[in-house]
């Protein structure tokens, strides 16, 4: 009795892990990507990435890039938080339609749907001169700094501002759905990169 139940389970095991489809490489790369995108992870959407959309990312989202000239530690902090905010902002959950592989390039096209949170439509009705409005102390007082400081100020205030639009579209569920394509090409020694990302824009 014993040894008949072994040999279901064996049976059982087998099944398990031949039943179980290998998931595809390329799909692990697109899902790799598109789940830093959701976490807000800047560093984990470049490792996914070829050389052009690295570079992309890092005209757009580099810390060292964009404040290269403003040395300060607070604003350099307050970009990074931003970032991860806004990054997380157009990748609140996705969905892989379908997808398709060219053989002869060793490229797979996805076929996705993004749902994004709503920042255009929420700038029309929370504008920057609101965020002011909010804040006028803080602006008045300001004001009366020296120029470099009343610059970095600014800087902050702009970052904040944008951190207030994705917190009122996330509180009040302010989505749109975008469909678009991922391309993943796999490389030589096996491993798998996003090669283009593209987003439908009405």
């Amino acid at each position: 009795m014993v040894r008949k139940l072994i040999q279901i389970l064996l049976v059982i095991t087998c099944i398990g892990l031949y039943g179980c489809k290998k998931e595809d490489p390329a799909e692990t790369a697109v899902k790799a990507f598109l789940d830093a995108m959701h976490e807000g992870n800047y560093e984990g959407m470049v490792s996914e990435a070829d050389a052009e959309i690295s570079l992309l990312l890092e005209n757009t989202y580099s810390t060292d890039t964009l404040l290269e000239n403003y040395p300060d530690e607070e604003l350099r902090q307050a970009f990074e938080e931003y970032r991860t905010k806004a990054i997380f902002s157009q990748c609140q959950s996705y969905t892989i339609k379908s997808k398709e592989k060219d053989k002869d390039t060793n490229q797979t096209v996805f076929q996705i749907e993004v749902i994004q949170l709503d920042l255009d439509g929420m700038d029309t009705s929370y504008t920057l001169d609101d965020y002011a409005d909010d804040h006028k102390d803080e602006f008045h007082d300001a004001e009366k700094l020296p120029e470099e400081e009343y610059q970095l100020f600014l800087m902050k205030s702009a970052l904040d501002y944008g951190s207030a639009l994705i917190g009122k579209a996330s509180e009040e569920k302010k989505t749109i759905t975008v469909s678009g394509t991922i391309t993943v090409t796999g490389n030589s020694d096996g491993t798998y990169e996003v090669t283009n990302y593209s987003l439908n824009s009405d």
